[in-house]
């Protein structure tokens, strides 16, 4: 298997919808999920046929978007320094914490010694260990008030408003698409240039607009992880389904 890696920049508002208890509220993500990049980009080539209501009958389509054959990731913002080199940030661990006396002293509780007695408290949000340094990098977003419409007139309802959180415009997101080599070399062909898209919920309001590019010229290898030591940590960056010896889910430690 080999990757692609891709770049979302938002030139609007994107709104990732996310579930709350609030039913006055529509919250995001900050992050764009795969499922989102897989549900644009199907649509995108479905467009770029002209395919309507035929695309499983395409049998590209069929294998990349109905039967699996490319795996979208989930797109989590970059870093950009002053010479635009680009670092990737990934969901911090829960494992890793910063003690309570000094902020700027980093522990990951999974490779910490057994006497060790520090209070800690967790570091959440996107960031990336470099060395035994943390850098953390924030997902701007903002808070838009609308008025609630009544649907079978469209008009706004009198003193009906609700919330739409949204991921600022002008944020780098980057996320990666696996397949096989023919397929991500066809890939680039059909999606390779910059283009306009429409991602995530209220598209045809002003919310969604981004571009897209693919940044990889030619499909690349995965590299292997080197280990350097006998420890492993594993981050899980999406939900996960485990299966036990019987096939069924399990959700209890392996």
């Amino acid at each position: 298997m080999q990757k692609l890696t891709y770049r979302i920049t938002t030139h609007s508002p994107v709104l990732i919808a996310e579930s709350t208890g609030d039913t006055n509220m529509v919250a995001s993500a900050d992050y764009i999920s795969g499922s989102a990049v897989y549900g644009c980009l199907a649509n995108s080539y479905i467009r770029k046929h002209s395919l309507g209501n035929t695309a499983h009958t395409d049998d590209t389509f069929r294998k990349w978007f109905l039967r699996g054959a490319l795996c979208f990731s989930n797109c989590y913002i970059v870093s950009v320094d002053k010479y635009d080199n680009v670092s990737w940030n990934y969901p911090l661990p829960l494992s890793v914490q910063k003690e309570k006396d000094d902020e700027t002293v980093i522990h990951n509780l999974f490779f910490v010694d057994d006497d060790f007695d520090q209070q800690t408290s967790s570091v959440s949000g996107f960031g990336r260990m470099q060395g035994d340094s943390l850098y953390q990098q924030i997902v701007k977003k903002s808070l838009n008030f609308h008025h609630q419409r009544d649907k079978e007139t469209g008009v706004a309802k009198d003193g009906m408003i609700f919330n739409y959180e949204s991921i600022d415009t002008g944020q780098i997101f980057e996320g990666s698409i696996y397949g096989n080599n023919d397929d991500l070399q066809k890939f680039i062909s059909i999606f390779g240039n910059e283009d306009t898209i429409y991602i995530g919920r209220s598209k045809n309001a002003q919310y969604g607009m981004a571009r897209l590019m693919i940044v990889s010229e030619k499909p690349e290898e995965i590299q292997a992880m080197a280990l350097r030591s006998g420890k492993v940590s594993l981050t899980l960056l999406s939900n996960a389904v485990i299966y036990n010896e019987n096939g069924f889910s399990r959700s209890e430690e392996h």
